[in-house]
């Protein structure tokens, strides 16, 4: 890469990624920045490449902050928006990953945060042991 191609500023992390052979084909969701601030990094598997990982938490924050939905509780309608346009979109094998954290606890409240869990038929049964099965 030359150094007229770094003097200007890329526009989003896309753009800027792209400049590197190493990420060539790695997917974005968002080719204009939208989700840039919920970047994470990259996941690799074997032979696939570099695969985008967003924070699925600051996704659905920055979805409520720049989008206008109608509903009275907009974290709702940001979840079936994320279920069925962003997380629920498959670009290949490149598709973006989104991370959701695990706290002590927490995983019962994630699971019914994710509406695509439900919609394809998961499930999931805490033991009284604290063994956590998914069906």
């Amino acid at each position: 890469m030359s150094d007229s191609q770094l003097k200007r500023q890329p526009r989003s992390l896309c753009e800027y990624f792209s400049q590197f052979e190493e990420y060539e084909g790695t997917v974005w969701y968002d080719g204009d920045g939208e989700f840039d601030a919920a970047f994470v990094g990259f996941a690799w598997q074997a032979s696939v490449g570099p695969i985008v990982v967003y924070d699925q938490d600051k996704v659905l924050d920055i979805m409520v902050a720049t989008r206008e939905y109608d509903g009275d509780e907009p974290m709702i309608d940001a979840l079936d928006d994320f279920g069925v346009n962003v997380q629920g979109t498959y670009a290949g094998e490149r598709t973006p990953i989104f991370l959701t954290y695990v706290e002590d606890g927490a995983v019962e409240d994630i699971l019914k945060r994710q509406s695509v869990a439900s919609l394809s038929g998961w499930s999931m049964e805490i033991a009284a042991e604290g063994v956590t099965e998914i069906n």
